[in-house]
This record gives C-alpha cells, sequence and structure tokens, in this order.
C-alpha cells in the first residue's frame, strides 16, 4: 500500500495511506519517495555553528576577526547541518551575539538553515576553560553570574551554557578542576529557570559533574568520568548526558594538529 506525508508551512499535516489523502493534498506537489527512506529530521544538542570542527579548536578560534565573521561562518554551517538531515541545533557558545543573530535570521527565513537554540556566549570564571576561546564571558561570585544569564537573556539567548570545570583545549588549567562554586551554579540555574529556559553545563571529572547536578543543570555536556552513582542522581532528576563522543576523539585521532597539551589531557579524560 502506498503511504504518503503532507507537508505545509508548518511541518507535517498528515500522514497515511494514499487512498485517504486530504483534499487539500491536491495542490501540493507530488516528490516520488520510491526506493528512499523518510526520516524525521535530526536534533544535534551541541555544536558551536561558528566553528567548522577543526580538531584544533583554540587555533580556529583566534582566526575568527569579529562577530561579523562568526556569523557570516555560522550561516555557512547552518546550511550544511541543514542540508545533512539536521533540523534543529542548540549552539552552546559563540562570539558576540553571532549565534543569536543567525537563529534569529533562519527564522524569519532570511538564510536557510535548522531552528536553533542559541546560548549566545557561554560563562565560565575568570581564567576558566574557554576564556582563550571566542565563545565564552569571564563572570565570578553568584551576582556576576546572575547578571550574565540576565544579559544574555535580554540580547537573545533561547538557552544557557555554564561551564563548571576545566576543558581539554585550555592550557593551564586541569582538564577536570571545578570552576563555579555550588552558589555560583545555583544561582545562574535558578535565574535561567526562572525565565523558563534551559541550561547546560560543561562538566569533566567526578566532582564538577556531581556539582552542575545537584544545581539543577539540565544536561551535562561531555559528562568525561561520569560515576555511577552519580548517574543514578541524574536519572533521579531527570538530567541529560551529551556526551560528544567525536570532540574528543576528533583531538586523539589529530593529535598531530592539536597542541600537546590538549592531546595530553584528552588521553587523561
Amino acid at each position: 500500500m502506498r503511504q504518503g506525508v503532507l507537508f505545509g508551512t508548518d511541518g507535517i499535516e498528515w500522514v497515511g495511506a494514499h487512498t485517504r489523502v486530504p483534499k487539500v493534498a491536491s495542490a501540493a506537489r507530488e516528490v516520488d519517495g520510491s526506493d528512499k527512506t523518510l526520516m524525521p529530521g535530526l536534533i544535534d544538542v551541541h555544536v558551536h555553528l561558528q566553528f567548522d570542527g577543526s580538531a584544533d579548536f583554540e587555533k580556529e578560534s583566534k582566526e575568527l576577526t569579529s562577530p561579523g565573521h562568526a556569523a557570516i561562518k555560522a550561516v555557512v554551517n547552518a546550511k550544511l547541518n541543514l542540508d545533512a538531515g539536521v533540523t534543529t541545533v542548540r549552539d552552546l557558545g559563540g562570539m558576540g551575539g553571532a549565534s543569536i543573530a543567525v537563529a534569529r535570521a533562519v527564522a524569519a527565513g532570511l538564510v536557510p538553515g535548522p531552528r536553533i537554540l542559541a546560548a549566545g556566549r557561554a560563562l565560565t570564571v575568570t581564567g576558566g576553560h574557554g576564556h582563550n576561546i571566542a565563545l565564552s564571558r569571564q563572570v565570578d561570585g553568584a551576582d556576576e553570574v546572575r547578571a550574565a544569564v540576565r544579559e544574555e537573556i535580554r540580547d537573545g539567548a533561547t538557552a544557557i551554557k555554564l561551564i563548571a570545570t576545566g576543558g581539554v583545549l585550555t592550557p593551564g588549567i586541569p582538564a577536570t578542576f571545578s570552576a563555579f562554586t555550588a552558589e555560583e551554579l545555583e544561582a545562574g540555574v535558578r535565574e535561567a529557570h526562572e525565565r523558563d529556559l534551559s541550561v547546560a553545563a560543561h562538566a569533566i571529572g567526578a566532582n564538577g559533574i556531581l556539582a552542575a547536578v545537584l544545581a539543577g543543570v539540565d544536561s551535562i555536556e561531555h559528562c568525561n568520568q561520569l560515576t555511577p552513582a552519580t548517574a543514578r542522581e541524574m536519572v533521579a532528576r531527570g538530567t541529560f548526558r551529551s556526551p560528544t563522543i567525536c570532540a574528543i576523539r576528533g583531538i586523539l585521532d589529530h593529535a598531530d594538529r592539536v597542541p600537546e597539551y590538549a592531546v595530553e589531557k584528552a588521553r587523561q579524560v
């Protein structure tokens, strides 16, 4: 039996057998799907559209000259995601308001791309992970964290990213050190949740992951060195894990293109 799917301007309007197709479908353009597979749009919950996916994230970051440059790259990469079947992405940190601007442009139909939930700039502590990469802002203390969340939302962010631990691509700091205090994490989470926005936490290492989970974040990004006890806590709270496996694999598989400190930390986690 032949089956069909009717698409309208707002998405899927009907699914079923051709013998029961609604009359409105008579005006639709028909696409023959014989010998093809129709699948729902994919969702990528951790992207940085202003980057191309290079193993040396830090080097690519330093090549960005301005928020405008970042926005242009994000437009290109948004189209590549859509062409690959990805219809929703969550952008977890970028230069200035570039990702927010592109999200708005896609929503307005100005450029092609997936639906974009944009976190604006990620929040990190002074000297913390990401301070050397064009995707974060440095804040210290609960009041600064709270104000930064408000400012990102004011500027159009539709998600919030907290960098709760060290990271592989930041020199001079351990990948697993706990960055924000419990008070700082809780302040950021409360402020975002008051505005009905979800919070993603970059977290590597058992202590940092647990601190972020207890603070009430909605997802843990990377989540390397997760313990069974914390995994059970995540299940109880409904906290999602976003493992981003290809990020670490990309560094290890292309070690000759990445600073040695990053390769060594990638091996450790």
